[in-house]
């Protein structure tokens, strides 16, 4: 029996079918379907088409929300998509807000007609009647101006957001622990960062922001982990509280020269933070400003530092060296506690009061030159200072009497005597 071309080669024609059921196939695309049903509809929309899927934008007012449809939803399931979008438009055109369309997805599973379909928002009125703590994109379009407080507060799936340019600030706890965060767009509007706008959020690696910016909010970027460098606008005039604590993987930052303050626990727990220049303008240090910097090796204090809080460099047990300001009139309590590597210090002539624990357990300190001017030295203000051999005061034996002493002012340290103008005086 003679066979066939057919029988011959069956693979060869199987595959030629194959090719062409393909370019069959792809000649009516899943976008160019959603066209049609857009079209069919009379529906307003923007639209965008990446390798697998559309990301279908539908306006509501000068918002929206996006939903994303897999090419082979389109193409598998039309009718389908054609009724629910029919119902979707339907009930938008009722005059339903933003927060009733995305709850109307969510209940009629709109933002999963496709495989592995993603969940955004586009917004235009930020308000709590809107659940968007399952989006993991959030686009935030014309016509708003500002973020309000606790806006995306812990919403953990989000790791993208983009404001339009008419957003000019963001609010309290605005994207406060949003985990998840990976990268923000912010407009160049935006004049302030409002307090722990941005605090928790740990995935964040780095963050732009605009000219206009002023001031950086208390604890506005508190224990962003992964946060490596920031620069910070030259508008901008005062470091918050906490604005930076806890930022574990911060190694360097440049202030501009309006800064004129910083605050309390303003890089607090940069455990790796190795330098940071002080703008001339400076004349505060807040309290624990600098606690914890592990890695911070020196500092130079601008001249027209007056005031440095309590704990400012605390456990700072890479810092080897410092020079004080002469405006400085007092060293606060915990000031230099634990710095292990502390070799010397001067202290201003105008200094008249050195507060509790101080120096403590500075190991290194070797020596150090008391002001005339001291009245008063705190509890343990040198105590555990085991290197620290030679103490001088300027001042004479007489002065160094009348001067108030805490208990225990030189527990465990080497020194016997106070070295005075006029003679010595035993501890």
């Amino acid at each position: 029996m003679s066979q066939t071309n057919n029988d011959i080669f069956p693979k060869e024609e199987k595959e030629k079918a194959k090719r062409k059921k393909i370019a069959e196939m792809n000649a009516v695309t899943a976008q160019a379907i959603l066209k049609i049903i857009l079209a069919q509809l009379g529906a307003k929309y923007e639209q965008y088409h990446f390798i697998k899927y559309c990301v279908l934008i539908i306006p509501i007012g000068n918002s929206g929300i996006e939903i994303s449809l897999s090419d082979s939803a389109i193409i598998n399931q039309r009718q389908i998509i054609q009724d629910k979008l029919t119902k979707l438009y339907d009930f938008i055109s009722s005059g339903a807000s933003v927060g009733e369309v995305v709850t109307y997805c969510r209940d009629n599973r709109i933002e999963y007609l496709g495989y592995k379909a993603r969940k955004y928002a586009i917004i235009d009125k930020i308000s709590k009647e809107i659940n968007v703590s399952s989006f993991e994109s959030v686009f935030v379009t014309e016509g708003v101006t500002s973020i309000g407080e606790d806006a995306f507060w812990s919403c953990k799936s989000l790791k993208s957001i983009q404001l339009s340019e008419g957003v000019t600030s963001i609010g309290k706890d605005a994207f406060s622990n949003c985990t998840s965060l990976e990268s923000i767009q912010l407009s160049e509007g935006v004049t302030s960062i409002g307090s722990s706008a941005f605090s928790g959020c740990k995935s964040l690696k780095s963050i732009q922001l605009p000219k206009g910016v002023t001031s950086i909010g208390n604890a506005a970027f508190w224990g962003c982990e992964s946060l490596k460098s920031i620069e910070l606008p030259a508008e901008v005039k005062s470091i918050g509280k906490d604005a930076f604590s806890n930022c574990f993987s911060l190694e360097s930052i440049q202030l501009p020269k309006g800064v004129t303050s910083i605050g309390e626990g303003a890089f607090e727990v940069c455990t790796s933070l190795k330098s940071i220049q002080l703008p001339k303008g400076v004349t505060s240090i807040g309290r624990q400003a600098f606690y914890c910097c592990r890695q911070l090796k020196s500092i130079q204090l601008p001249e027209r530092v007056t005031s440095i809080g309590e704990g400012a460099f605390k456990v700072c047990t890479s810092l080897e060296s410092i020079q004080l300001p002469e405006g400085v009139k007092s060293i606060g309590d915990g000031t230099f506690e634990n710095c292990t590597s502390l070799e010397s210090i001067q202290l201003p002539e105008g200094v008249k009061s050195i507060w509790r624990q101080a120096f403590y357990h500075c190991t290194q300190l070797k020596s150090i030159q008391l002001p005339e001017r001291v009245t008063s030295i705190g509890f343990r203000a040198f105590a555990g200072c085991t290197s620290l051999e030679n103490i001088t005061f300027s001042g004479t034996r007489e002065q160094w009497e009348k001067i108030e002493k805490g208990t225990n002012c030189y527990y465990k340290i080497p020194a016997k005597v106070i070295h005075c103008t006029d003679g010595d005086v035993e501890i």
